[in-house]
């Protein structure tokens, strides 16, 4: 139980460490999947990537795959792998992940993906 207020330092850094490793748990599970020759970028983006997660935030990331991939051929995985993304685990955060085919959703213009545009940040090459 975490006892201070919920900006100090110390929270904020628990909350960012949290989050962290939910996001490492949900790269593992792409790396593994059979998508993951077919994946462009992962974007990370809302509260986490600003470091401005609570605890009851979750992660926000996209997965770009390439503009070869065949969703027909793959769309159960992509539908297994949206669940297996999540740590499982109570104290961790839950994982919300949107899949997009290409970068045409760059030439959208609603207020989702002019967020990502803005503020996500590609995760997938990170090390």
């Amino acid at each position: 139980m975490i006892v201070s207020g919920k900006n100090s330092p110390k929270v904020r850094e628990i909350y960012k460490e949290r989050s962290e490793k939910a996001i490492e748990y949900a790269r593992r599970q792409i790396e593994k999947s059979p998508v993951a020759p077919y994946v462009s970028k992962l974007y990370l983006y809302g509260s986490c990537v600003r470091e401005e997660q609570t605890y009851q935030s979750d992660v926000d990331l996209m997965l770009e795959l390439k503009p070869t991939f065949d969703i027909n051929r793959f769309r159960d995985e992509i539908i297994l792998l949206k669940s297996r993304v999540n740590p499982g685990q109570l104290d961790m955060p839950e994982v919300d992940l949107k899949v997009v085919i290409g970068d045409e959703w760059k030439d959208e213009h609603t207020l989702y993906f002019e967020n990502i545009k803005k503020e996500g940040r590609d995760i997938w090459q990170d090390e």
